[in-house]
């Protein structure tokens, strides 16, 4: 380093050393929450509005026990599932939070499993949930199938294998 000095230049050497201290109290308390955010209790991805939410299972919450019923049978199943997720994405109308009542990967393939009939899928809004299932389609998501809440209700097991078998073929 002093080679690329010139000649005139005087060259001073430190020697420093720094102490830094902390206090145990706060050093074993690092991973704790601050108070101010300790009322804000388990912090989530699912179901945004949470007056929809009917029933939960497993620390996952569902607007429906149709809903809960095709959880226990996707985990039965051992397919990576996430309920009621929000994703974000761009419409024609800008960027935009949607959420899909089930994102299942399974076999390395990733799909969409909808709960119709229920207050929040009524006939009445089929061509809102359509258009939507063609945005996650434009992503790549190939399967977004949709069944009765009534059948995933009374046999959630049978659904959760149609499913996995459309999903299986792709």
């Amino acid at each position: 380093m002093e080679a690329a000095l010139p000649p005139d230049a005087v060259v001073v050497k430190f020697d420093v050393s720094v102490e830094v201290s902390v206090v145990v109290e706060v050093w074993l308390r690092w991973r704790t929450p601050p108070r101010r955010y300790a009322s804000i209790g388990f912090v989530h991805n699912q179901v945004a509005d949470s007056s929809k939410v009917r029933t939960t299972w497993n620390n996952l919450r569902f607007r429906s026990h149709s809903e809960m019923r095709i959880a226990v049978a996707l985990d039965e199943s051992g397919a990576l599932f996430l309920p009621n997720c929000m994703g974000r994405l761009s419409t024609p109308a800008g960027r935009k939070n949607l959420e899909c009542d089930f994102l299942v990967c399974y076999e390395g393939k990733w799909g969409i499993l909808e709960v119709d009939g229920e207050p929040y899928h009524p006939a009445s809004r089929a061509a809102q949930d359509h258009e939507r299932d063609r945005l996650f389609r434009a992503y790549g998501i190939r399967v977004v199938e949709r069944f009765d809440a009534n059948e995933c209700f009374e046999n959630a097991k049978g659904v959760v294998q149609k499913f996995l078998a459309i999903l299986a073929r792709i």
